[in-house]
C-alpha cells in the first residue's frame, strides 16, 4: 500500500501561478510549504509524458494497481477493482438468473490487453499483500479454474497508455454477456444461489480459493 509523502499546492490570480511542496506526516497532514523548483516541475513533467517510465518509477498512473510485468513485447499489469455493485449481463437461455444488479466481492485483474485473467481478493488481505496473498476463484460464469476469461464476442478498444488498457479491459469485462460455467468450483453454494440470495453486499465466505499472488504472472 502507498502512503502521501509529498503534495504540490498551486495558487492563482489573473495574471500568473505559483507552486509549493508539501511534506505529508503520517497522519495525512501537510507540513510547511517551500516553492517548487523548476527542476521538480521538469522531472515530473518527463515522467508523465510516458507511462512505462511512470511504472519503471513506481509511481503508478492509477491507485490500485498490484504490479506489472514487462518485456520488449508487451507490459502485463495487475490491478484491484474495488467492490461495488455493478450490471451482469446473462444470455437468455442460462435459467435461475437475469441480467441486473448484483454485489460483487473485490476483483483482481490480470491483463495484457490481449489475454484477461480475473481473481477474487478478500477485504482484509488488501491492506496486507505479499506474494503468498490467497486469490480466489473470481465468482463469475466464461472463467476457466485458472482464472482465464473467455471474452466471446467482447473486444478490448485500442488503447494507447497503460491506464486505457484497464479501463478497456474492465468495460470490456463487464460487458460482456456471460452465458456458460466452465469449472465445478466458481463459488461456495453454487453460482446462481450466490447471486440470487445476495443482501447488503457479496458474502467472501462462499469464495474458493484458487491461487498465491506470486502465480498469476503467466
Amino acid at each position: 500500500m502507498y502512503k502521501p509523502k509529498k503534495g504540490i499546492v498551486l495558487y492563482q490570480n489573473v495574471d500568473s501561478a505559483y507552486a509549493e511542496i508539501h511534506d505529508i506526516d503520517n497522519n495525512g497532514e501537510f507540513g510547511t510549504g517551500r516553492p517548487l523548483r523548476k527542476s521538480e516541475l521538469i522531472s515530473f513533467s518527463i515522467i508523465a509524458k510516458n507511462e512505462d517510465k511512470i511504472l519503471e518509477k513506481s509511481c503508478f498512473p492509477y491507485r490500485n494497481i498490484l504490479g506489472f510485468k514487462s518485456n520488449p513485447m508487451e507490459t502485463t499489469v495487475a490491478w484491484i477493482y474495488p467492490a461495488q455493485k455493478v450490471n451482469l449481463l446473462y444470455r437468455e437461455n442460462v435459467k435461475g438468473i437475469k441480467s441486473g444488479i448484483y454485489h460483487i466481492p473485490n476483483i483482481v485483474f490480470v491483463s495484457n490487453g490481449n489475454s484477461v485473467d480475473v481473481y477474487a481478493i478478500k477485504r482484509k488481505d488488501i491492506l496486507n499483500l505479499s506474494e503468498d496473498t490467497i486469490l480466489y476463484h473470481a465468482p463469475f460464469m466464461n472463467i476457466g479454474s485458472r482464472g482465464d476469461v473467455c471474452m466471446g464476442s467482447a473486444k478490448v478498444e485500442d488503447y494507447d497508455t497503460v491506464t486505457e488498457m484497464i479501463d478497456s479491459v474492465e468495460q470490456a469485462f463487464f460487458q460482456s454477456i456471460f452465458t456458460h460455467t466452465n469449472h465445478n468450483n466458481i463459488v461456495e453454494g453454487g453460482i446462481l444461489d450466490c447471486y440470487n440470495n445476495q443482501k447488503k453486499k457479496f458474502d467472501e465466505k462462499l469464495l474458493i480459493k484458487c491461487k498465491r499472488l506470486k502465480e498469476i504472472w503467466r
